[in-house]
């Protein structure tokens, strides 16, 4: 059975290992709760400084992700280690669209990998935010949908109404202004049922522009400031609508005005770009009143700033600004001048732009390339895979009929030597119950010639003249005592009359006889008071008992003798001991009452333990079971 159990636990382990995947995990960080709080608190607020500067400071914004990927490092999650990937996307994002491509696909990666649903429309959206800034706005598109989709599977509203805003600026820029203003109108309903006031404030400014209403426009224009202004974040957004209202005055000392306030809430450091068009469009007002040298001066700051910022698009701009003015002022040539440099620096602008594009469609050729390579070497090892499976499977299924065989051969086996050993028992059984027929037949016969006997021998003494009468009294009693003694043996031959005493009577009784006729040294050693005792288990005790102290007279006689019976809880402990001679457990351990004597234990479901050596006495443990 030992065999059967080892052999299914083997098999079991087998199962569970070919069953088994491996799987890769972060290791846990090892940060209590407040710590891992900080951390990615943050990650956070880098984020947010990494937003504000990447288009004008690109080394402090590359410092800020770096510094973000080691508080990955430590906070040691799936989820850190996708944002800072965001983050250095979001640095390459004007500079180096292709290594910006590369980081949100590398976390996007990471999130389909690990199911990080909270981040995926972000990078959905970052990268269309890319294909626009590459003017691929089919690609771009697509992928804001999908933001919209998987944003609001998780009810990320803020994402949501961005990704709106940004698809009403797409399809403003394509001329389909009716899907423009749907947009809008959805970005603003959402921000304001979540009480989103940055995404609030971005669709009124967008939604201004539609208004033929100049009061119209400039309320929603307020609005979209008194929104912007609740937000948390830069003053960019606000300086922005700030420039849209002006430029929508006719009036150029309102707009003027407004050009202004927008100048007060920026700076040159922090956004150039907002600086320039503020200055570039209030060089048109200020002309629009005649005032030249109040436009020159605005437009040579603008100028200044986009060539310190290296944007050609801007310097085009402004350029062809300075030529409108040189031609107010009547200087043609300068005008001509600026004329040629606005278009040379559009075209570093295009080839920029282009080159922008290129180096994006690489990335993402290179991208699809890598795909393919790795869905081909995906396939090769799910091939492999497949092969190693259905072979595991095949070997699984023959270990299984091995198994199984193996179950029923030993089944079979068992079942067998269970049939042998209660024919056994049966057997047992028979020799003993013929045995104890014999005894019982023998001892009526004895009890019945011994007690005939007793009786005339004792008629014969008392007809007989003593020179004396104790002595006559003397010879009567120990004949009476022997005759008795006789008598008690005859009856303890049947087990009838065994069954009608305790066990402790019977034992104690056979310890005196043997005692009285052998003389026996012999030590009994019992409780005052034994258990209920089965009337079959109280025989056989008996039986052990008797043959093991006729065993002491037979072989041991001038030994000594102890003999323990004790109880636990379930079991009858019986202890024997002697220092007779002892003898050869392989050589002398075939007769037949020792046969018997382990016969009875084996049919009580008992234990023996026998310890014996010639010269050095015998000892047997019995432990058999109450119940």
């Amino acid at each position: 059975m030992n065999s059967t159990r080892n052999f299914f636990i083997t098999l079991l382990t087998i199962l569970f290992l070919a069953g088994c995947e491996q799987t890769d995990h972060y290791l846990p960080s090892g940060l209590t709760q407040s710590q891992q709080a900080v951390l990615s608190d943050s990650l956070q607020k880098l984020d947010s400084l990494i937003l504000q500067k990447r288009a004008i400071k690109f080394s402090e914004s590359l410092k800020y992700a770096r510094i973000a990927v080691a508080i990955a490092k430590k906070l040691n999650t799936h989820d850190a280690f996708a944002k800072s990937y965001i983050m250095f996307g979001n640095v390459y994002y004007s500079s180096k669209m292709d290594s910006g491509f590369y980081f949100y696909n590398k976390a996007l990666l990471l999130i389909d990998s690990f199911q990080l649903a909270k981040e995926r429309g972000k990078v959905l959206y970052d990268l269309g935010m890319l294909y626009t800034a590459a003017n691929n706005y089919k690609k771009s598109i697509s992928l804001l949908d999908s933001a919209l989709v998987c944003s609001g599977s998780i009810r990320d509203f803020a994402t949501i109404s961005n990704s709106l805003n940004s698809l009403g600026n797409i399809y403003l820029d394509i001329g389909e202004s009716m899907k423009a203003r749907k947009m809008y109108d959805s970005a603003f309903v959402i921000a304001k049922s979540e009480s989103l006031y940055l995404q609030m404030g971005t669709a009124l400014g967008n939604l201004a522009k539609f208004e033929s209403d100049p009061k119209k426009s400039l309320e929603l224009d307020k609005r979209a400031i008194s929104c912007l202004q609740k937000s948390n974040g830069s003053n960019e957004p606000v300086a922005s609508v700030l420039i849209n209202m002006g430029n929508r005055f006719s009036n150029p000392d309102s707009a003027i005005y407004y050009f202004n306030h927008a100048l007060q809430l920026v700076t040159e450091e922090n956004d150039p770009l907002i600086v320039i068009g503020a200055n570039n469009s209030m060089a048109y007002s200020y002309l629009d009143k005649g005032d030249v040298e109040n436009a020159e001066k605005c437009i040579d700051h603008a100028l200044s700033i986009s060539i310190n910022t290296n944007n050609p698009d801007w310097q085009s701009t402004v350029y062809d600004t300075y030529s409108d003015i040189m031609e107010r002022k009547g200087n043609l040539s300068q005008a001509l001048k600026y004329e040629k440099k606005s278009i040379e620096a559009m075209e570093i602008a295009n080839k920029q732009s282009a080159l922008k594009q290129v180096r994006l469609l690489d990335a993402v050729l290179d991208l699809k390339n890598m795909e393919t390579i790795i869905k081909d070497e995906k396939n090769e090892i799910e091939h492999a895979n497949a092969h190693l499976r259905n072979k595991n499977q095949w070997i699984i299924i023959i270990i299984l009929f091995l198994f199984v065989l193996s179950g029923i051969f030993m089944f079979l086996i068992q079942k067998k030597r269970i049939q042998l050993q209660h024919q056994q028992i049966e057997s047992a059984k028979k020799i003993i119950d013929a045995e104890e027929n014999e005894k019982a037949r023998i001892g009526k016969d004895f009890h019945d010639l011994t007690g005939q006997k007793f009786s005339s021998f004792t008629g014969y003494l008392e007809n007989i003249e003593f020179p004396d009468d104790h002595s006559k009294s003397t010879i009567l009693s120990l004949v009476q005592d022997l005759k008795e003694t006789v008598r008690e043996m005859s009856h303890r031959m049947n087990r009838l009359w065994l069954e009608r005493f305790t066990l402790e009577r019977s034992i104690r009784g056979l310890c005196n006889d043997i005692v009285k006729m052998t003389h026996l040294d012999l030590e009994y050693q019992a409780p005052d008071e034994y258990p209920a005792i089965p009337k079959e288990t109280k025989i056989h005790i008996f039986r052990i008992i008797q043959e093991l102290l006729s065993n002491a007279v037979k072989h041991a006689p001038g030994s000594k003798v102890v003999l323990d019976v004790s109880f636990s809880t379930d079991y009858l402990i019986l202890t024997y001991n002697d220092d007779g001679p002892g003898f050869s457990e392989e050589k002398d351990n075939n007769g037949v009452g020792l046969s018997n004597l382990f016969e009875r234990i084996k049919l009580l479901n008992g234990r023996i333990e026998l310890n014996t050596t010639p010269g050095f006495g015998t000892y047997y443990s019995i432990k058999i079971p109450l119940a």
